[in-house]
């Protein structure tokens, strides 16, 4: 990654998001918006037949009405649109990916959400194409899964009760309810509890309430504050009340999609073949 006038904007080694603490985000955009020149460099001598972007490349559209090739926009998570030291919005790179490409990749299936790709086809009329929830592979699992230190806590897990274990995300004070995060829960069928925070994490929670798949965090109308005992009561419901029998259930049931491998591997065959024959 580019390094900014200012070193100090941003923790040394940052490449990702998942590498700075949200405040950090606007300057990592920046110093991302400084690969620009060294892309376009790349495409000019590659001559690819496609360019695949997600919202932070909105420079890229130039780059591709230069050499005519067209885009997919790769669309990760509905946009925040609070502008910010880059100098473009999170909305504002977005919107102007998804008027010059050609298509959208989304990162979803129709068994979870069909009527919603349907409607955001009508809405932006060029294809839309879902291309699978993109979980963590078993065979990427197993090698993580391989090392001892992973390993020792298997085994310590294997000796608990069954219900008796949380797993608590710190990236946003609970889980970090990207969407990202939800298909790792839900691939082993475990039912969220969301305390949304950022980004895309609020939609997430009202998809997931939306589909009985999880329960967010109840928090004050009015501030948005909440206290130790909401916390306590969605987790109570979500791993041991009667009342969360049925999401619990239903989490487990989804598993089968999220957890469905050669049906999100289908879904990314259907994307390339579609760009093979454009």
């Amino acid at each position: 990654m580019p390094i900014l006038d200012d070193n100090t904007l941003l923790p040394e080694d940052s490449e990702a998001s998942v590498d700075v603490p949200p405040e950090k985000i606007q300057y990592l955009k920046a110093a991302y918006d400084l690969l620009q020149q060294p892309i376009k460099h790349f495409i000019a001598d590659e001559k690819p037949d496609w360019i695949i972007a997600d919202f932070a490349q909105h420079w890229i559209i130039d780059v591709a009405e230069t050499y005519e090739i067209p885009i997919i926009y790769f669309c990760i998570f509905g946009a925040a649109s609070t502008e910010d030291a880059s100098g473009e919005s999170f909305a504002q790179r977005g919107s102007e990916i998804l008027d010059a490409c050609r298509a959208i990749a989304i990162r979803s299936c129709k068994e979870l959400e069909e009527s919603y790709s349907d409607l955001l086809h009508k809405i932006v009329d060029k294809p839309v194409f879902p291309v699978g929830l993109l979980a963590t592979s078993s065979s990427t699992a197993n090698l993580f899964n391989s090392h001892s230190s992973v390993q020792s806590i298997f085994k310590w897990l294997d000796q608990q009760k069954p219900r008796s274990i949380l797993f608590v995300g710190f990236g946003t004070e609970f889980k970090p309810r990207g969407w990202g995060s939800v298909a790792e829960s839900l691939q082993h069928g475990r039912a969220v509890v969301a305390l949304a925070c950022v980004y895309d994490q609020a939609f997430n929670a009202r998809f997931l309430m939306e589909k009985g798949l999880g329960i967010e965090v109840e928090r004050n109308e009015e501030d948005g504050s909440f206290t130790r005992n909401e916390i306590e009561k969605a987790l109570r419901y979500a791993m041991f009340s009667e009342e969360g029998e049925e999401l619990r259930v239903r989490a487990k049931e989804a598993a089968a999609i999220f957890g469905d491998q050669k049906l999100h591997d289908s879904y990314v065959a259907s994307l390339v073949e579609y760009l093979k024959n454009k």
